[in-house]
Parts: C-alpha cells; structure tokens; sequence
C-alpha cells in the first residue's frame, strides 16, 4: 500500500493485485511459484509514483524484474475435505498467453497447473482460480537423448509413473539406432533433425500411448517442456568407456 501526505490526511491505496488459490489434497506445500508464458514481468525492483488525490497509483516493473513469483509456503498440509487458500502478490497484470502454477511439496515433486490466456490481475483485487485437488496434478517431465537403449528404458515408463501417483506425464525420447555420445553432440550442435525420430508419449496428448515423429529437430525437442530430467545415452560399442564420454556429454 502506498500514501501521499500533504494535509496529513493519509489514505492508503492498494498498489498490486493478486492471484487466490484454493487447493486441497494430502501434500505438504514447500512452495507455489507462478509465471506468465509471456515472461510478463512480476517481482523485484520497480517504480511505483502515488497521488494525493484519488488517482489510482501507478507501478512500473524495472527492465531486471523477474518473470515469476514465488510464494514460500514452509510445509502447508493440504486437507482432501476442505480447501486452504493461497495468496500471491503481484503487480497489476495481463497474461496475454496465460500463466503457470508449479507447486512443489516438501518432498520435490511438482504439481503444475495453467491458467487462461488474458487472465487479468488488477490492482486492489483477487484472480480467484477455481479449486482444485492437487494430487490430479502431480507432474513428470522426462527427455532422452539416446538410441534403442533408451527405447527400452522408456517402454514401459508412462505406466510406471502412472501407478506412482503422477497424472500429468510428458516423455520424449529423441532416437537415433546406435548413436554415441559424440555424434549427439554434433548434431545438437548443428540442430541437425533429419537424424533423429522423436518417440512421445504424454497425458494430454496421447493418453499414455506412444506416437513418433521423423525428422524431429533437437533443439525443438529440448524446447518442448520444461523437463525435469534430461537423460543421455552412449552408443552400445563404447558403454562403459568413461574415456569415450568427453568432451562429448559436457558439451551436450
């Protein structure tokens, strides 16, 4: 809140907004951070010029404001019967492409939720979001760089992942048969795509089939999510060969 004293008359006036969640569950919250897909500016250092008179006050974000916000939660228990609320603040805003609610429990999972686009937090007053159950979010995100070695690895990983209590799975698996370490680093380098067929398999796209797709650029690949584990895998005839890895992996 913010006020201009000239009579000693003070009236404070709200300068942010923010977004109201209503989450229930069996988790432990650790933290909450939202982000907007169109990195709009949300905390940190800015401007904020206030009136006497009942102009509304203005806040301007400084170019080094950060993308995202994060509320610290130390450890909230949800309850499965009733909703806990929780309060981000943040500055007068538009999402133009949405936002993004990433929610990590006291033991590092994720559990992300997204909002739509044009979501609007205006000043003095509450986006508030539906409620939600946060164990129908818990989400995974796990790419492959590799060969049929990371095939097989991943052949039965959604249904892993789904018996471990995950709901929103994205596996990709970038595959070239028998390809090493080295010839990965070159054409990730190059961005080389007409080696590689991308093998996915995601909730929301394929309901825990898997799909693939030729000639799949690797930098697209790695742009696809925001992957919580990335995985390498060297070609068969140099496994084990720690001397066959650099430059290779630290370059990958």
């Amino acid at each position: 809140m913010v006020a201009v004293d000239e009579d000693r008359d003070v009236s404070f006036k709200n300068v942010c907004g923010g977004i109201k969640l209503q989450l229930k569950g069996t988790v432990k919250v650790a933290s909450i951070e939202v982000a907007g897909k169109g990195s709009e500016p949300l905390s940190g250092a800015a401007t904020v010029t206030a009136y006497a008179d009942d102009t509304k006050p203005e806040v301007v974000m400084a170019p080094e404001a950060s993308s995202s916000v994060i509320l610290n939660c130390g450890g909230v228990q949800l309850e499965q019967t009733s909703v806990t609320d929780f309060i981000i603040t943040m500055p007068p805003v538009t999402f133009t492409d949405g936002f993004i609610v990433t929610i990590i429990d006291t033991d590092g999972h994720k559990y992300v939720l997204e909002g739509e686009a044009g979501s609007a937090v205006s000043r003095s007053s509450l986006l508030v979001m539906p409620e939600i159950d946060v164990d129908d979010y818990k989400t995974i995100r796990i790419l492959a760089i590799g060969n049929s070695f990371s095939v097989d690895a991943m052949e039965y990983l959604y249904d892993i992942l789904w018996d471990l209590g995950y709901r929103k799975i994205i596996l990709g698996d970038m595959y070239k048969a028998g390809c090493s370490l080295e010839e990965h680093a070159g054409w990730f380098a190059d961005n080389e795509g007409s080696h590689y067929t991308l093998y996915q398999n995601t909730t929301e796209k394929t309901s825990g089939e898997w799909i693939k797709i030729a000639k799949y650029k690797p930098l697209d690949a790695l742009h696809d999510a925001d992957w919580d584990f990335i995985t390498m895998q060297q070609g068969s005839k140099n496994t084990g060969l720690v001397d066959t890895f650099e430059p290779y992996l630290g370059n990958l």
